[in-house]
């Protein structure tokens, strides 16, 4: 396979006009993790910071689609907020693919993918429950009381945010009551809350076209002034008299 490593979007390398001893050829090489996103474990502040940086760079090199690979168990509400105002923010359609769980939070993600670039593995399942914090008991009841709110309209926001991009019934997760729900690949594919079930494989594609140009007169300079040379020769007499040498040159 044929690596290419660049800041610069694809688009832009492949239309880039190089001459024969650039250094472009020197740096031709692909790490193919430039290409897709993985979150792994829980859902916090500097998943949440890795994640959204790489959805902001991998937006502007200009790909078909984002994938966005999900193994987790979930994690922090605030942190997973974080996370899908940079999906909103992005243009490029993100895929997102369970490989084994996505749980929780990590279902939000999951869900929020660009329609029809949904995928499960057979074996994957997700779990949708009620946001809610593991801290109530450091908290005083008056906090506590407030902390409950907070998450109840964050609850809402969310269900209200995934039925309206999934297209489900507006009652959907209010319909599961205050329980775990664990839904599998099959029963994913069969609610619409993904679009493919199966062994996803991503394949990078790319293409150079390459191309000679002879010209035919020779470029003239009529002032040698303005030649395009960053250095220039003077040529002088290298004998100094004496009497003109300086009392710091001596």
């Amino acid at each position: 396979m044929t690596f290419i490593k660049s800041n610069r979007p694809i688009k832009a390398i492949m239309n880039t006009e190089i001459c024969l001893k650039s250094i472009f050829f020197d740096d031709l090489s692909v790490d193919c993790n430039d290409f897709f996103i993985t979150l792994n474990g829980e859902v916090n502040s500097k998943s949440a910071s890795v994640v959204c940086a790489k959805l902001y760079d991998l937006d502007k090199k200009g790909l078909p689609f984002i994938p966005l690979v999900l193994n987790s168990d979930g994690g922090c509400v605030d942190a997973l907020h974080t996370i899908l105002s940079a999906m909103d923010a992005v243009v490029t359609p993100i895929a997102t693919i369970v490989n084994s769980k996505a749980i929780s939070a990590a279902a939000v993600i999951f869900l929020m993918g660009s329609n029809g670039l949904r995928y499960m593995c057979p074996n994957s399942f997700i779990m949708c429950h009620e946001a809610s914090s593991f801290n109530l008991e450091s908290v005083k009841t008056c906090d506590s009381q407030a902390l409950q709110t907070h998450l109840a309209k964050s609850d809402k926001l969310l269900n209200d945010k995934v039925c309206k991009h999934v297209g489900l019934p507006s009652t959907f997760f209010n319909d599961m009551g205050h329980v775990d729900t664990y839904y599998s690949a099959a029963e994913c594919k069969k609610l619409n809350l993904c679009d493919h079930v199966g062994l996803p494989t991503l394949r990078i594609n790319f293409s150079l076209a390459m191309s000679i140009d002879v010209k035919n007169k020779q470029a003239k300079i009529t002032d040698p002034e303005k030649r395009p040379y960053k250095y220039q020769k003077f040529i002088s007499d290298t004998k100094v008299p004496v009497d003109q040498v300086s009392e710091d040159d001596e």
